[in-house]
């Protein structure tokens, strides 16, 4: 138990880690191993499917996988709820449809597909460290939802820190687009009043 649940630990950390990567890239624009400027990474990150709601999925994945990583800090008890992996089944959902959709896109996203391999190894782990509850005669107990609160409130917490820096940097980069139109138009304009003018026709 206590093994599998490191693992489990360590895989939400790795897919956190692939997300953070691929949020980093969104910010700055900056090209990451695997991925080029004009490579499948961008296209998929910025296709119809790189945004639930206008939050990217990255930020989603990102507070998925860190709400899990706090769920599963080794500390306390071994034992988890059965509640815990019927949850993550959520993420096995969205690691299918998205994998089905680089494959019918026919592109390949090195850092989603980490994200989707260490999300299925978190998943298997959790099945055989988390337990339905029984008391010490052996009866089945309630299951337990406490642990809930501890991920959303690292989910939401990531999200809050994250949609207002996405709102700041689509108005960066706007305003540098615009100043950029600006200057091309400035310069356009300049060149045009050097031109020769046409004489004028006499008049008649």
């Amino acid at each position: 138990m206590k093994l599998l649940r490191v693992i489990a630990f360590v895989c939400a950390l790795g897919a956190s880690t692939c997300s953070g990567i691929l949020v980093l890239t969104h910010f700055s624009g900056a090209t990451i191993p695997g991925c080029g400027v004009h490579g499948d990474c961008r296209d998929l990150t910025s296709g119809v499917w790189g945004e639930l709601a206008h939050v990217p999925v990255a930020f989603l994945g990102l507070a998925w996988f860190l709400g899990f990583a706090f769920v599963l800090l080794p500390e306390g008890s071994w034992h988890l709820s059965k509640s815990v992996f019927w949850f993550a089944f959520i993420g096995l959902a969205a690691s299918i449809f998205f994998s089905a959709l680089m494959l019918t896109e026919r592109k390949l996203c090195p850092w989603c597909v980490g994200t989707h391999i260490l999300n299925v190894v978190m998943i298997a782990s959790l099945w055989k460290c988390c337990q339905l509850p029984t008391d010490v005669d052996g009866h089945m107990k309630p299951i337990g939802f406490g642990w809930l609160k501890t991920f959303f409130s690292a989910w939401g917490i990531t999200l809050l820190l994250l949609v207002p820096m996405n709102v700041w940097n689509q108005h960066r980069i706007q305003t540098r687009e615009t100043a950029a139109i600006d200057e091309t138009l400035r310069e356009s304009d300049g060149r045009r009043a050097f031109l020769p003018q046409a004489p004028c026709a006499p008049p008649g």
